[in-house]
């Protein structure tokens, strides 16, 4: 069989014994997927399948079996024979050796779910099994394993092997190059990126050592001749208020890092890289990229491992050619992501030199009051003999509670909701008294709109009190999680609505939209991955999900960054940053099922 074969990726169709009959999902394999790998997958599947609970790791064993049933048949199954267990070692094509001949609308695994006590297995087991299960530290382990055999941090950034990396290797970086390469924003990992972007809008006066300090250095990023680095590096401690030393590693030597230590301990932690050129396109790499390259590969390092699986590993990238200079920010989740918090910053002469000064000045002393802020984060997990925990929600937000009208609700983390390639910072979680939620960040979102439907059961019932606001410029909306979107039921592949569903649903949409129209509000968004399917007395129902572009009708606008693929099929004058208008959700509304 050829590679290319055993590498083509295809659906097997997973059902969890016990499960309503409509929650099989699907998860992607190759041939040569190990076993062991299928369980993690189907773990991370059925945790963004929005079926209310989650399978999880601790306490947990997890069975899978090769079965060939309807949807119905297999919810009658019992546990089905040894013979038809699926082993760890295994790989897929030892089931399924021809993917062609697999038949839809069945399912080919049961998995099955057992809650194991304390006493029923030897800690070992536990040990091995939460191991087993843990598919956050395997992944961030295989990222790690990966770049230290990838070409050096120099060579990396070299845009034909950065592209290369970008696209085909099992290593990308995060850092929105290309588009697909997005994710969330990184403030919603780590307190310090907001304190760093709150430092900048700070009006607090630096002192006269400041100013003289960074306008030091900023001359001497003018230079025409490239000046000796020692003489550079020490300006910019002066600026910066923080020692950069050099950190040499394999494959990775920066122009310098802030790190810290503690006596007698042999962990560190970084909390600055930095990477110069002597000017923009005098070399043959990028110092962004760059930078992206070195903070990966410091991070990936052994004697990083307790830190990377304890933390998000946040940390600042100061990238400077010649006179530019730009700051961006990086955490170690189960890859590698690096966003900028700043424009490229000239550091040059300016002919309104006292604003610019005064303005550059406040960059640097919120990057040093934003490093202190790391030291202070990083200070007790680097003390001599300190043991570090495993942190196995370090890839969530760090908001973990919600204001509701009877107090603060502590919240876990389950997972992300949807596709996980997809840039939506909306998770999956758990409250301390067991009810399954969505957390919701957004960078608007019409919180009045949702109480309005949701007084009627039209949306979701909400937990949050208002929209939050949290970190990066978003707000947090937290609210019950129930049912499926509309676009799990439509097309060939979907899970179909029986006639008498489907007019029910139609029904609420459109009582839905009457109600946002009574009160002069557009919804916007109408389109089946917004309509939500439950269940309530034994029927199925619709609600409305996302008001992020609900607003008055002729004063909000569409966003600019919407969506206007033809694909979709928008109502003809529904575009970027044009008013909303009410005969745009009647435009989608008919053609809701189509």
């Amino acid at each position: 069989m050829s590679d290319s074969n055993t590498n083509s990726l295809f659906n097997l169709t997973c059902f969890v014994q016990g499960d309503p009959i409509v929650n099989n999902f699907l998860v992607q394999v190759s041939l040569t997927t190990m076993i062991r790998e299928l369980a993690h997958k189907i773990v991370q599947a059925y945790n963004h399948s929005c079926f209310g609970r989650k399978l999880v790791s601790d306490n947990t064993l997890i069975s899978l079996y090769q079965v060939d049933a309807t949807y119905r048949e297999v919810s009658k199954l019992g546990t089905p024979s040894e013979e038809h267990a699926m082993f760890g070692a295994d790989q897929v094509q030892d089931y399924w050796p021809d993917p062609e001949k697999i038949p839809r609308r069945h399912v080919q695994v049961l998995v099955i779910v057992q809650v194991i006590s304390p006493a029923q297995h030897h800690p070992a087991d536990v040990s091995q099994l939460t191991s087993d299960l843990d598919g956050l530290t395997l992944r961030q382990d295989s990222v790690a394993q990966g770049f230290w055999a990838a070409p050096s941090a120099s060579d990396a950034a070299h845009h034909s092997t950065f592209q290369k990396q970008q696209e085909k290797s099992e290593i990308p970086i995060y850092n929105g190059r290309p588009y697909e390469r997005t994710d969330i924003p990184i403030q919603l990992f780590h307190q310090a990126f907001d304190f760093f972007t709150t430092e900048l809008m700070n009006n607090d006066e630096p002192d006269a050592d400041k100013y003289s300090a960074v306008e030091e250095f900023m001359f001497s990023s003018q230079a025409t001749e490239p000046v000796c680095w020692s003489v550079t590096n020490g300006l910019l401690v002066g600026a910066l208020g923080h020692p950069v030393t050099g950190d040499a590693i394999s494959k990775c030597e920066s122009d310098g890092v802030v790190a810290f230590t503690e006596r007698n301990s042999s962990q560190k932690a970084y909390a600055a890289v930095v990477t110069v050129e002597n000017e923009t396109g005098t070399g043959d790499s990028d110092p962004w990229v760059q930078g992206a390259q070195l903070y990966a590969r410091y991070w990936s390092q052994i004697a990083m491992t307790g830190l990377r699986k304890a933390t998000p590993c946040p940390c600042f990238i100061i990238s400077i050619a010649g006179p530019w200079m730009c700051i961006s920010g990086a955490v170690y989740l189960d890859r590698v992501v690096v966003q900028p918090l700043t424009d490229y910053v000239w550091l040059g002469k300016h002919p309104q030199q006292d604003h610019h000064l005064m303005r550059v000045t406040r960059l640097f002393l919120a990057l040093e009051r934003a490093i202190s802020f790391l030291h202070g984060y990083y200070s007790p997990l680097i003390k001599p003999g300190v043991k570090l925990s495993i942190e196995r929600r370090r890839d969530s937000p760090y908001i973990r509670s919600v204001m509701t009208s009877t107090g603060k609700v502590d919240l876990t983390y389950t997972g992300r909701v949807g596709d996980s390639g997809a840039i939506r910072p909306v998770f999956e979680a758990m409250t301390e008294d067991g009810r399954p939620v969505v957390v919701k960040f957004a960078q608007f979102y019409n919180f009045k709109a949702h109480q309005l439907l949701a007084a009627q059961s039209l949306a979701p019932q909400l937990l949050s009190v208002e929209a939050e606001q949290v970190g990066g410029g978003l707000v947090m909306v937290v609210m019950e999680l129930s049912g499926k979107s509309l676009d799990n039921y439509l097309g060939s592949t979907g899970l179909g609505l029986e006639l008498s569903a489907r007019a029910q649903v139609c029904e609420d949409v459109k009582a839905a939209l009457d109600l946002l129209h009574a009160n002069d509000l557009v919804f916007g968004d109408l389109r089946p991955p917004n309509v939500l399917v439950v269940e309530k007395d034994g029927s199925l129902h619709g609600q409305l999900i996302d008001f992020e572009w609900c607003g008055i009708e002729g004063k909000a606008r569409y966003p600019a960054g919407m969506n206007e693929s033809q694909s979709i099929g928008w109502a003809p004058d529904a575009k970027k940053r044009q008013p909303l208008r009410k005969q745009h959700d009647d435009y989608m509304f008919n053609k809701l099922f189509l």
